[in-house]
C-alpha cells in the first residue's frame, strides 16, 4: 500500500469514530433537550493571501515546440513560453470546422502547443476568444497544432481528440501573430534545439544541450492551520483538536496538519456518492472552491485530472518551472462526491523573498534519453514524461525557508519523480 493512501486511510478511520462518538452523544441527550441548529451553507470569509484564478490563467501549455523541416525548437526559458503563450490567449478564432482526423500532423513548419493533461475541448472557450459562440464536442484534447497559410498570412490551428478519431479546426486571422510565429519558425531566434522521444502519436521533447538552471534559497510565509479551519467547517464551535492541533474534526469531517505544519489532508467521508462528473465540472467546482479562501498562494497550474476518481491536481511553478516535493507538499488536490469536498490536500506556506542563489548545469536532453535508454533504470512502456523541474526541500519548520534544486523529472507508471542517474549521488535526487 503506498504512503499516501495508508495516511488516506488513517484518516478516514479517525473521522469515522469521531463520528460514531458525535452520534453515540447525542443519542443520550434527553429528547427535551435535544435541539440541534446546523447551518452547512454559512461558511466564513477566508483569505490565505492568494489570489484567485480562471481557467484561463491556470491552463497552461507545458511545452511549446516549433517544427522547422524536420527539426525541433523550444523555449530555453519557460516565462518566454508563458508570454507567448498569453499573446495566443487574445487570438480571435473563427471558421469552426468539425472533421475526422486526417492522419498524423508532420507539416514541415508547424507549431506544437502540448498540456500537461488530457482537457475538455470546450475549454477553448475560456483559453481563447471565439467570434462566434460554437456548440462544442464533448471529447478532450492534450496537443493543439498551428499551421501556416501563406496566401492570406493566417493561421489554422487544430485540436485533435485524444482518441486519434476527430478534431476542431479554427482560423486565426491575424497577420501580425503570423508574421511573429513565422519568425520563430524560421530564424530560430530565442530558441533552443530540442529533440523528440517516444511514439510519434504523444513524443516528448527536451532540450537538447545542457541546460543552466539556479539552485534558489527562498524565505517561506507559513498559514496558521487555524485559518484552513474557518473556510472548510461550517460550524466552528462543533470543532475539537488532539494535543498539539495536529487534528482537528466536527465529528463528520477531519482535518489532519502534516509535515510540521506545512501541510494539511481534509476529508469528509460521509459523502459516499461516487457520481463520475466531467472534467470541465471538476475544474470548474475545484477552481471555485480554492478562490473561495484565495487559496492560489503561489503560481499553480493544472496537471492532472482522474475521472474514474473524480480527482482534480494542480502543480506549484517557480520561474515556470514545476516544483516537485516527494510528500506532495507542492500539489493542491481535490476529490469531490456530489457537490461536496471529499478530500482536500495542500500546502500551508507560500514561496517569498530570494535568500540566495547559485547557479548549476544539468545534463543535456541527449545524455538523458542515453541514460533512459541503456542504463535500465526504467521500463520504457510506462515512461510518458520528461521535464525540467525543481526538488523543493526544507531543513526544519524554524528555518522557514526552503532550497529549489534544479533537476530533471521523469513521469513514471503515471507519477512524477525525479529522475535516476548511476552517475548522481542519491542526494542529488528527490522528488514526488
Amino acid at each position: 500500500m503506498k504512503f499516501e493512501t495508508l495516511k488516506t486511510t488513517v484518516l478516514i478511520i479517525l473521522v469515522i469514530t469521531s463520528l460514531l462518538l458525535t452520534f453515540g452523544l447525542w443519542n443520550y441527550q434527553p429528547n427535551e433537550d435535544l435541539q440541534v441548529t446546523t447551518n452547512t451553507n454559512y461558511l466564513n470569509e477566508v483569505d490565505l493571501g492568494g489570489k484567485e484564478e480562471t481557467k484561463r490563467s491556470i491552463i497552461k501549455p507545458s511545452s511549446i515546440i516549433f517544427h522547422s523541416e524536420g527539426q525541433y525548437y523550444g523555449f530555453s526559458n519557460p516565462l518566454e513560453q508563458d508570454l507567448l503563450f498569453q499573446d495566443m490567449q487574445e487570438w480571435v478564432l473563427s471558421d469552426f470546422i468539425r472533421e475526422d482526423q486526417k492522419g498524423a500532423f508532420e507539416n514541415d513548419n508547424q507549431v506544437e502547443v502540448i498540456f500537461p493533461n488530457e482537457i475538455p475541448v470546450s475549454v477553448i472557450q475560456s483559453l481563447f476568444v471565439l467570434k462566434e459562440n460554437e456548440q462544442l464536442p464533448d471529447w478532450s484534447f492534450r496537443r493543439a497544432y498551428i499551421t501556416f497559410n501563406q496566401s492570406y498570412s493566417s493561421l489554422n490551428i487544430y485540436f485533435p481528440s485524444v482518441d486519434g478519431t476527430e478534431q476542431v479546426k479554427f482560423t486565426i486571422n491575424n497577420a501580425s501573430m503570423y508574421t511573429q510565429l513565422w519568425n520563430f519558425v524560421q530564424t530560430k531566434q530565442e530558441l533552443v534545439s530540442f529533440i523528440k522521444y517516444g511514439p510519434n502519436n504523444q513524443p516528448i521533447y527536451i532540450p537538447e544541450d545542457s541546460i543552466e538552471m539556479t539552485i534558489r534559497s527562498l524565505a517561506i510565509e507559513t498559514i496558521p492551520p487555524p485559518k484552513l479551519l474557518e473556510a472548510l467547517f461550517p460550524n466552528q464551535s462543533l470543532i475539537s483538536s488532539n494535543v498539539g492541533e495536529a487534528y482537528f474534526t466536527d465529528g463528520q469531517r477531519g482535518m489532519q496538519v502534516l509535515q510540521n505544519g506545512l501541510g494539511i489532508e481534509y476529508i469528509n467521508p460521509v459523502h459516499s456518492n461516487k457520481r463520475n462528473r466531467n472534467p470541465l465540472e471538476l475544474i470548474d467546482l475545484s477552481i471555485l472552491d480554492v478562490n473561495d479562501h484565495k487559496g492560489w498562494t503561489d503560481d499553480f497550474r493544472l496537471e492532472n485530472i482522474d475521472l474514474t476518481e473524480n480527482l482534480i491536481q494542480y502543480r506549484m511553478h517557480y520561474d515556470g518551472y514545476p516544483v516537485y516535493h516527494r510528500l506532495g507538499l507542492t500539489r493542491i488536490e481535490q476529490q469531490w462526491r456530489d457537490n461536496e469536498r471529499f478530500q482536500y490536500i495542500r500546502p500551508l506556506f507560500k514561496l517569498n523573498n530570494l535568500l540566495g542563489s547559485d547557479n548549476i548545469k544539468l545534463k543535456s536532453g541527449e545524455d538523458v534519453i542515453n541514460a533512459l535508454l541503456n542504463e535500465g533504470n526504467y521500463d520504457l512502456s510506462y515512461v510518458t514524461d520528461l521535464a525540467l523541474g525543481y526538488r523543493l526541500n526544507y531543513l526544519d519548520r524554524a528555518s522557514y525557508s526552503v532550497i529549489l534544486y534544479p533537476a530533471w523529472f521523469i513521469k513514471y507508471r503515471d507519477e512524477w519523480q525525479a529522475m535516476r542517474f548511476t552517475d548522481v549521488e542519491e542526494m542529488e535526487r528527490g522528488g514526488e
